[in-house]
């Protein structure tokens, strides 16, 4: 019956535009059910014409702009936007940020802005909000005074990246900055910064 009604709809032109919105509907509310989302019906019939969609190993489709949103530090949990942690720990955050970094400043426009991976970009823009000059911290990182000792890239194995320097202020210690997954790193730790206010 409704493929009657739909074919007699069909030949009566004015009828025409009804029926493609409705098929339009029915699809998208198709698609719904395959957990995908259609929010513009044009969409729909552009995508009809796609032979190749590539993704990331996610399998997700981004934008790759990522920034911080919140901050967890030793089980308190901050807003980006109101980090009210100790200065000292705020400033050892800061110093590990720019330590274990891939990313590196580059002139764009009259400003340097960081590039390289998403994440590494996101905490740089992170400092950058906060008035951190990346762009001295990452030359002093290069400086005489801080020594590179060990780098180990970041790898899906080991869910992590691996740096260790000595500093000019302490040259006879390492100090190691691991930088990755939270469910992996956090059973590695043996002590926590506790003090806040």
């Amino acid at each position: 019956m409704m493929t009657a009604v739909a074919l007699m709809i069909v030949c009566i032109p004015e009828g025409m535009p009804l029926v493609i919105s409705m098929a339009m509907a029915f699809s998208v509310d198709e698609l719904k059910s395959q957990h995908l989302l259609i929010k513009n019906l044009d969409a729909l019939e552009t995508s009809g014409q796609l032979s190749n969609i590539i993704t990331g190993k996610t399998a997700t489709l981004t934008t790759g702009d990522m920034t911080v949103a919140r901050l967890d530090i030793a089980g308190t949990c901050f807003d980006a936007e109101e980090l009210n942690c100790n200065i000292e720990v705020r400033d050892c955050l800061y110093e590990a940020i720019v330590l274990n970094c891939d990313a590196h400043m580059q002139m764009k426009g009259v400003n340097y802005r960081p590039t390289g991976s998403p994440v590494e970009v996101g905490l740089l823009n992170f400092l950058l909000s906060k008035g951190v000059n990346v762009q001295e911290k990452l030359i002093e990182r290069e400086s005489e005074g801080v020594s590179l000792k060990l780098w180990i890239p970041f790898s899906s194995d080991r869910k992590r990246m691996t740096v260790a320097y000595t500093l000019a202020d302490q040259p006879d210690t390492v100090r190691l900055v691991v930088k990755g997954a939270p469910e992996n790193l956090v059973r590695m730790c043996s002590a926590k910064l506790d003090s806040f206010k």
